[in-house]
């Protein structure tokens, strides 16, 4: 996808690292993307990347979340197509994600709720904007 991203728009820079390593500059980026990927993140380590990127926003930028919803942990021994995997999902309430997000300093833009559909469980897709600078008089 970044490869393709590069392709299309090569006026643009494109990053790909662990996003509990990437250490972007303060007011660096313009958008941030969460998509269905934070939910593996230990729960004590994703309000740090979320503050993270937040600082990493310039005013007006945007962080985009999407992730599965409900209670508890679900450990996952096989992936697509029955591929063995190792990780495990960390499921949070909608109102945890905004906290979150709100107290890293973001403006809630849009919540979208997603009913589960079998298998999938709920979801739920949140943007975020960090505050513009207030204007000088």
């Amino acid at each position: 996808m970044v490869d393709y991203a590069r392709r299309l728009h090569p006026q643009l820079s494109f990053e790909v690292a662990s996003t509990t390593e990437v250490m972007p500059a303060s007011d660096s980026l313009g958008g941030v993307l969460g998509w269905w990927s934070w939910f593996n993140l230990p729960r004590d380590v994703l309000p740090h990347v979320i503050a993270r990127m937040t600082r990493a926003l310039r005013p007006g930028g945007q962080l985009l979340l999407g992730t599965h919803c409900g209670d508890g942990d679900i450990r996952r021994t096989s992936g697509y197509g029955g591929v063995p995997v190792q990780w495990t999902t960390h499921l949070y309430q909608p109102e945890q994600l905004v906290a979150m997000l709100v107290d890293a300093g973001l403006e809630i833009v849009v919540e979208m709720r997603f009913p589960p559909e079998p298998p999938q469980r709920a979801q739920i897709l949140l943007e975020a904007r960090k505050p513009s600078a207030p204007a000088s008089d």
